[in-house]
């Protein structure tokens, strides 16, 4: 994708079969087309322009704090602006990373993934992240996209990681707009009680 010559169009595998009205991409120069269905729960294609992508993925490293010397397993959807982002921003790094594509019951595959590759950063979302809060396992950073996760979750998360980067874009606009750090200390008098300092 680094390298296209033209503008690219990616299809869910959910939408294979389906007959979807795509318009043609700007001509002022190279496009990704991704799909949302929004509140109308209609896909439709939205080209972003790849430069725009890829400065995205740039300022998304800088968001999370993350370098080439770092390891990255993604559990997300490649077809979703946020995972896309997140691969573009692990090919400009040049760095080690591990992209599966989740699939609703799948949990096995992630959960025995991210306990063998022990990643420096975990990149997914809450849904994942959900049916992996009872499991052992540990990232030192945990990014997620998306919506945000309840408070009664950062204990459950909490864990498993030492530092929880929120993400939060819109898949229209393409970019990232804010992100959230939360860096986890435990007291030691006791184990169940965290506190968080938002930065």
């Amino acid at each position: 994708m680094l390298t296209a010559r033209h503008s690219q169009l990616l299809i869910p595998p959910r939408y294979q079969g389906m007959e979807l009205r795509v318009e043609q991409p700007p001509s002022d120069g190279k496009y990704i087309g991704l799909f949302s269905s929004g509140s109308t729960g209609v896909p439709k294609c939205i080209w972003n322009k790849q430069e725009h992508l890829l400065l995205n993925g740039r300022l998304s490293a800088e968001a999370f704090e993350v370098g080439p010397r770092h390891s990255l397993l993604m559990l997300a959807s490649p077809w979703h602006v946020a995972g896309f982002t997140w691969a573009l921003m692990a090919e400009q790094l040049d760095c080690e990373y591990v992209f599966i594509s989740t699939v609703k019951g799948d949990h096995s595959l992630w959960l025995k993934t991210v306990q063998d590759t022990t990643p420096d950063y975990l990149l997914t979302v809450p849904a994942v992240l959900r049916a992996l809060y009872d499991e052992n396992w540990f990232a030192e950073n945990v990014v997620y996209g998306g919506y945000s996760i309840k408070f009664e979750e950062y204990q459950k998360l909490s864990p498993h990681c030492s530092v929880m980067f929120q993400g939060y874009g819109q898949t229209e606009a393409g970019a990232l707009s804010r992100a959230i750090k939360d860096v986890v200390r435990f007291y030691q008098k006791n184990s169940k009680t965290c506190a968080m300092e938002r930065k």
